[in-house]
């Protein structure tokens, strides 16, 4: 015994299992979409300090995406730069502070620190770089001889590495001893 389709019942079933399929495509297609989005901006209390004055500042990271953000860590550049992350987690729409603290004993002139941020995110890690100056007259209780031991050091001596004479003064030592000239 057959059952016999009439053809209004034929393209119905086509038509249905056509629509059901494009809602099963759509779905996964969305759902393969869904992430978190890292959004960054930094806001600093000063551009210029004194050498030896701290330099506070704050960075926000905002998931702009649909799925919640997961800060995995956070690292910066130097051992003079301190973090304090607020909360690990953040929701869609939602924004943490990172804030930040960076000593500029032994700094001076224009420097340049970054924040190294890691997350879920398909891009990450996401660095982000810190900008100011640290003018001169600061210098006093400065430990001067810190320059020559780790962390500083990597920060301090090694953009000499390969240098001499005056570019090396210029690099190094300009930098505690800026009204001092090479001969």
């Amino acid at each position: 015994m057959y059952i016999k389709l009439y053809p209004p019942y034929h393209l119905l079933c086509f038509w249905l299992t056509l629509l059901f399929s494009l809602i099963v495509f759509f779905l996964s297609f969305t759902s393969l979409h869904a992430a978190p989005k890292l959004e960054v901006r930094q806001v600093l209390e000063k551009s210029s300090v004194l050498t030896g004055e701290e330099i506070r500042g704050t960075v926000y990271l905002k998931n702009s995406g649909n799925e919640p953000l997961k800060i995995r860590g956070v690292s910066s550049s130097c051992g003079c730069t301190t973090l304090r992350l607020e909360k690990r987690l953040v929701e869609p729409e939602k924004e943490v502070e990172l804030r930040f603290i960076v000593d500029t004993r032994g700094k001076l002139g224009l420097i340049e620190k970054t924040i190294t941020i890691h997350t879920n995110t398909v891009d990450s890690p996401h660095i982000e770089t810190l900008h100011f100056h640290a003018l001169p007259s600061g210098m006093k209780g400065a430990d001067t001889q810190s320059i020559f031991e780790p962390p500083c050091a990597s920060c301090h001596l090694d953009s000499g590495v390969g240098k001499s004479k005056k570019d090396l003064f210029e690099s190094i030592c300009a930098m505690c001893h800026p009204s001092g000239e090479f001969n």
